[in-house]
């Protein structure tokens, strides 16, 4: 009885071909470029949506008596949109913006130094005057008719004190997840190397 043999041999020179044709139509500088144009698309979406992968928390009727009346565009209830600056702050050339890549890395976010208490929320804090000797600021108050009686809606009424205990900001997240981003990003790169393939 002859020897009994099974063996499997594979030439590699067609894949290793397609490999180099994807490495010479892949700069590492693009990757990271278009996952940061990505990743600033999906924030200016989160801010438009107010909330993306979790609903922002409203803003409480006296957080709105304080907004600004007529400056600015767009609804006075836009959550962390009341003057444009935070949400500005991510573009970049924006003031305060964090953008930066290079072969390796994509950098994306506000230097604000509030940016970092939206986006995590903090614990109860209390307000005092700096400068003068009381703190003045509008509050949301139900409106009344003539003859004292409620009505439907919120006016603004002007409130002088010497100290307010603020309940604290919630967290609501303008940054994408990690799953969210690194989803992106492999989205990215898979549609790199589906073009590279294919020329």
């Amino acid at each position: 009885m002859g020897e009994a043999g099974l063996e499997i041999r594979l030439d590699t020179k067609d894949a290793q071909a397609a490999i180099w044709k994807v490495i010479q139509h892949v700069n590492p500088n693009t990757i990271t470029k278009l996952i940061g144009q990505e990743f600033l698309a999906w924030i200016d979406k989160n801010f438009r949506a107010q909330g993306i992968e979790e609903k922002w928390k409203p803003l409480s009727r006296n957080t709105i008596a304080g907004r600004r009346v007529g400056g600015g565009k767009g609804p006075i209830a836009a959550i962390l949109q009341n003057t444009g600056k935070l949400k500005q702050s991510f573009v970049p050339g924006g003031s305060g913006n964090l953008f930066s890549q290079d072969d390796t890395h994509v950098t994306v976010g506000s230097g604000l130094i509030y940016a970092s208490w939206h986006e995590e929320g903090t614990d109860p804090y209390t307000i005092q005057p700096s400068s003068k000797p009381y703190l003045v600021f509008p509050v949301a108050v139900q409106k009344r008719s003539a003859k004292g009686r409620f009505k439907k809606g919120f006016g603004q009424s002007w409130v002088k004190t010497k100290e307010v205990h603020h309940p604290g900001l919630p967290a609501r997240h303008m940054l994408p997840s990690e799953k969210a981003a690194t989803g992106m990003a492999l989205g990215v790169i898979k549609g790199i190397l589906a073009k590279a393939t294919a020329k």
